[in-house]
């Protein structure tokens, strides 16, 4: 008796926790295998990161000069030459978020009141925009939600500038015209996520941590580490316990994906934040337009890599990208509607 107690009494906690653990439904089981089993042809992993050549300060001068800023200039220049060098050699790369700091950082930089003003910094605005579009284009093929996450926070930096007085003549029409149409396609904005939450969650499923990506951690969903910081190393229940909350995570993204009002899509954004232990509102707009008239000190601080999938899914940001198609491209209108 004495030898079953000892062996019984460390276990019931376990057994407890075991049995009243929440579960993922059936139904998303099935939506989940289903969604997983549909092979899309132009969606991967990407097995290679393009990163950005020289290297800037984390934090800029509080009283910039003209040579700090000719030197920053000059750097950005560089780096943006070396990036597109390595998008033609490898076209399904996808770059790192500095790299994308960089891009916006030099886009709002070059960025004039007056287009007309200076052509070849008007160009400069359009090869950085440019570059944003389409390493854009290139997240969304990506199966990892972590990708799809950052293809969010991409076309959220065009928005912006869309949004910016004198957007199409600082863009030109053709720039221009690619950003709406990306901006305002959220159907296949949805596919994508959809094919990559299947697919991440299919990969974090027990004994399938040898994917066409290679190992994923079996605490691993999509690029999202689901154990609490500085639980490693980490026990079998620990294991056990963040595969149902990678399912239920699972679940409730889904659940995002197919709302149809603003209540249950927060609700499930909120079920999220508590099963991931973040808590706070998930602000997904910086203001990165309003708040960097001269672009310095540009995201260093204020974008970072996101902590919980899906924060953006179906924000009010894509209200806003949708309607830059039905305003029929005047600036003032965008900025009304956007109000």
């Amino acid at each position: 008796c004495l030898l079953a107690l000892v062996v019984l009494l460390p276990s019931l906690n376990y057994a407890y926790l075991l049995a009243t653990y929440p579960r993922i439904s059936d139904a998303a089981v099935a939506t989940l295998s289903r969604i997983s089993s549909q092979q899309n042809p132009t969606m991967g992993f990407a097995k290679y990161t393009i990163q950005m050549w020289g290297n800037l300060p984390d934090k800029l001068e509080a009283t910039p000069t003209a040579t700090t800023d000719n030197r920053f200039a000059e750097s950005r220049r560089r780096s943006i030459k070396n990036l597109r060098q390595q998008m033609d050699v490898d076209p399904t790369g996808l770059a790192d978020w500095h790299s994308v700091k960089m891009l916006a950082a030099d886009a709002i930089t070059e960025r004039l009141s007056d287009p007309a003003a200076d052509i070849e910094r008007v160009q400069k605005y359009r090869e950085s925009l440019g570059l944003i579009v389409e390493l854009t284009e290139r997240q969304r093929n990506s199966w990892r939600l972590s990708d799809q996450d950052l293809a969010d926070d991409y076309e959220m930096l065009l928005l912006e500038e869309m949004q910016a007085p004198l957007a199409r003549q600082r863009t030109g029409d053709e720039l221009h015209g690619r950003i709406v149409e990306l901006l305002a396609d959220s159907g296949g904005r949805d596919a994508a996520r959809r094919a990559a939450l299947g697919a991440s969650w299919w990969q974090a499923q027990p004994r399938r941590h040898f994917g066409q990506f290679g190992y994923v951690s079996p605490t691993n969903l999509g690029g999202y580490d689901m154990m609490p910081v500085g639980m490693q190393p980490f026990t079998p229940r620990d294991v056990w316990q963040t595969s149902r909350k990678i399912d239920l995570v699972s679940e409730h993204l889904l659940r995002l994906l197919d709302a149809t009002n603003d209540a249950v899509r927060e609700e499930s954004r909120n079920a999220i934040q508590a099963l991931l232990g973040v808590h706070g509102s998930p602000n997904v707009s910086s203001g990165v337009y309003q708040q960097t008239a001269e672009g310095r000190k540009l995201l260093y601080g204020k974008l970072g890599a996101r902590t919980v999938p899906g924060r953006a899914w179906h924000g009010d940001w894509e209200r806003r990208a949708a309607s830059l198609r039905t305003v029929g491209g005047s600036e003032a209108e965008v900025i009304q509607a956007s109000e």
